[in-house]
């Protein structure tokens, strides 16, 4: 059986999600897990200071996890005096060709087979892990109730927001005046988000541009956009012919693969009429208007086409709410705060199709999910590279 990734491995080990007090190893001791050692995230082995009893006799030391036996071995451990301290190598399956592992004294390590101790759910869980088309979690989201599940979604949706918060004031240009370090990081946002997803850091590159120009003030008509979009074009190594200034080839612009309205020619106006419509509102008016009747006005473009209906949505979620919550709470607005939450709150953003496919494969119980970004974030993040152990869908699972 191929093996789950050695994340969820770790995972169950220090959380004792297995038969601890029923355990034997692979030459016949039994073996009782008091406690499991605490993590080393440096050098020599995975815990250090464990306690387990073999039979009647309580050892203190270290314990090595390995996703296969022989990787003892393969990684020199038999050499290195650093493993003298190791008490239990644990292993998730046996493989009788397997050599038994020892230390640099020589003294042979028992070793654990931890698959056949699994409950059955968590062994259900395991096999999972290698159905590259099916999540872990599948088959077994419908013992979960969908009021556990609401609840869940709603800490994604906290998480997500906050990461959102967290990118945007990772751009924030310290000691600069508010209202244009707010306008930076807003910009750098916007443009980056009209190139999504295939474009986005040569679109985050024009933004940068954007912001650095200093002949270009609040006001803005035809002329300026399309002047703006010229020099635009020529950063971004579009022009033709090509200019000395720009700071991107064509070729590493995706021309092919995206749709019509993602192409850079389409995007490239369009970032420069919304640098100005965001720019000519000052930080007073975000403050004491509707956010949601701001972005509409914002969003009528004059000189360009205009963006799409699910792009929009996205700008709107992704960084203008997050964007308009920290402007609030650097000037004390509670009422600004809960508006730009509650309008979060409100979303309704379809996910990409492969993912509602996903999700509804696995049985998620709440329909509200397909329409949330935190949904895609956490797919991306968590669901998509098998990030189990930091799931509380499978910290729930587990635990019951």
């Amino acid at each position: 059986m191929n093996i789950i990734n050695e994340r969820f491995f770790h995972f169950l080990w220090e959380n004792l999600h297995f038969s601890a007090g029923k355990l034997k190893t692979t030459c016949g001791k039994d073996v009782h897990v008091i406690h499991p050692g605490t993590s080393n995230k440096g050098d020599g082995p995975d815990y250090t200071f464990a306690h387990l009893r073999f039979d009647t006799l309580s050892v203190y030391g270290d314990i090595e996890l390995h996703l296969h036996n022989n990787d003892w071995y393969h990684h020199g451990h038999h050499k290195d005096p650093v493993y003298n301290r190791v008490i239990l190598h644990v292993i998730p399956q046996y493989s009788r060709r397997s050599i038994p592992a020892a230390s640099a004294d020589n003294t042979r390590i028992p070793t654990l087979e931890l698959l056949p101790y699994l409950p059955e759910k968590l062994f259900q869980l395991w096999k999972r892990f290698q159905l590259p088309d099916v999540l872990p979690c599948a088959g077994l989201m419908k013992t979960m109730p969908s009021s556990v599940f609401s609840g869940i979604v709603k800490q994604w949706d906290s998480r997500y927001f906050e990461y959102r918060c967290s990118r945007l004031l990772s751009d924030y240009p310290a000691g600069t005046k508010m209202h244009l370090a707010w306008n930076y990081m807003v910009t750098l946002h916007m443009t980056e988000g009209l190139g999504y997803y295939n474009n986005r850091q040569n679109m985050r590159l024009l933004g940068m541009e954007l912001v650095k120009n200093k002949r270009y003030s609040s006001l803005y008509n035809e002329k300026v956009i399309q002047e703006t979009t010229r020099f635009l074009f020529e950063k971004a190594g579009l022009s033709e012919p090509v200019s000395s200034q720009s700071i991107l080839q064509k070729q590493e612009w995706d021309l092919s693969s995206t749709r019509p309205n993602n192409r850079p020619e389409v995007r490239i106006p369009q970032a420069a009429e919304l640098y100005f419509r965001l720019k000519s509102i000052p930080l007073s008016t975000w403050i004491n208007e509707p956010t949601l009747s701001l972005w509409e006005k914002i969003s009528r473009f004059q000189f360009t086409a205009p963006i799409g209906k699910n792009r929009l949505q996205t700008l709107f979620v992704n960084t203008l709410l997050p964007a308009v919550y920290l402007l609030a709470g650097w000037l004390h607005q509670r009422d600004k705060s809960i508006e730009a939450l509650s309008l979060w709150e409100q979303q309704r953003i379809p996910i990409p199709p492969f993912v509602r496919k996903k999700f509804k494969a696995s049985n998620f119980p709440d329909d509200s999910l397909y329409n949330r970004l935190s949904g895609l974030h956490h797919y991306r993040y968590h669901c998509q590279p098998r990030k189990c152990e930091d799931c509380e869908v499978m910290k729930y699972l587990v635990k019951t």
